[in-house]
């Protein structure tokens, strides 16, 4: 668990948005896996792209802190683990729950609740830990992880968990293959999609999340969340078989491969096109867009621009 480049990534995207850093918990006491040349190689990239980057300052030795307080402005940073044989400054079982003292601006999860067996218990007591207004992070297995953790994570659990009727706001997830830091993809909620947002392809994939917590967060352990397209088929008239759509287009393929090998030309077709790293089962193009990381994180820092030019006319307005 720690700072990765995606994980650095993604920290960028919540400084793009304009997250408040100052008070930071670590889930699990989080190392720095990225060396002096690789962190001045990832900035100088933003620099030539004319996005605001930090002054770096050397080595920042072997956990994260440091980085986190110098790069992110943080003030305030504690570590929770099961136990202190890194140096947490919290030790508690994350699979049983937790209360914390405090709370924080920020929450920070890349790469432990994978390991954490009692998964909902622990994203509770990540969602208690944070503010409200504030913010939790995830960088977490997706696809191809097996063996790496007791989990793979799907995006539909992140879009259902972190929904707006359950207290949280602003929720983006997207995914990133392991070996291409160039391409995130953002994903659609399976609820907007009306369909089920599955996923294939051959690499090991991050699901990466940036969520705002409000007033009326649910806990999990308390209100479990439900997968979206069941929803709608329970509100559905008592008198519809409601089919996800996936599942109907699931249903015509296989009656396809009945007919001919054209599940096995599709296959080929997915290994020799490597334009077309991830695959959708639908081939629903609105449920993922492939974005330039760079693009995206600029794409970020223009619309909040545009939000404060908008609030400043606002307030002009009215003092007028």
């Amino acid at each position: 668990m720690g700072i990765d480049i995606f994980s650095l990534q993604l920290l960028e995207l919540g400084r793009a948005i304009g997250i408040n850093f100052n008070s930071v918990l670590l889930i699990g006491r989080h190392q720095l896996f990225m060396s002096p040349y690789e962190l001045n190689t990832f900035y100088r990239i933003l620099q030539k792209n004319q996005i605001p980057t930090p002054e770096l300052q050397g080595n920042y030795g072997p956990y994260s802190e440091r980085f986190l307080s110098e790069v992110f402005g943080a003030s305030i940073i504690d570590s929770v683990d099961t136990s202190d044989y890194e140096g947490a400054t919290i030790v508690q079982d994350m699979n049983m729950p937790w209360k914390p003292e405090k709370q924080y601006n920020v929450v920070l999860d890349f790469g432990t609740l994978e390991h954490v067996f009692n998964f909902p218990v622990a994203v509770s007591n990540v969602i208690q830990a944070c503010k409200e207004d504030g913010y939790i992070i995830h960088a977490l297995p997706g696809n191809n992880w097996s063996g790496h953790g007791f989990y793979q994570f799907s995006p539909e659990l992140f879009f259902s968990l972190y929904s707006e009727e359950r207290g949280f706001k602003n929720t983006r997830v997207f995914a990133a293959e392991l070996f291409n830091t160039d391409d995130w993809y953002v994903l659609t909620s399976p609820k907007d999609l009306k369909a089920r947002l599955e996923i294939s392809n051959l690499e090991q994939t991050y699901v990466l999340v940036i969520t705002q917590k409000t007033e009326h967060a649910e806990l999990p352990i308390d209100s479990p969340p439900y997968q979206s397209d069941y929803v709608t088929s329970w509100e559905q008239s008592e008198q519809t078989l409601y089919i996800p759509k996936t599942t109907r287009i699931g249903i015509i393929r296989k009656q396809l491969k009945r007919i001919c090998l054209i599940g096995w030309v599709i296959r080929l077709g997915q290994i020799l096109n490597m334009n077309r790293r991830i695959g959708v089962h639908g081939y629903r193009k609105e449920a993922l867009k492939k974005w330039k990381y760079v693009s995206l994180l600029k794409s970020y820092y223009s619309t909040v621009q545009r939000s404060t030019r908008d609030c400043a006319k606002e307030i002009s307005g009215i003092n007028s």
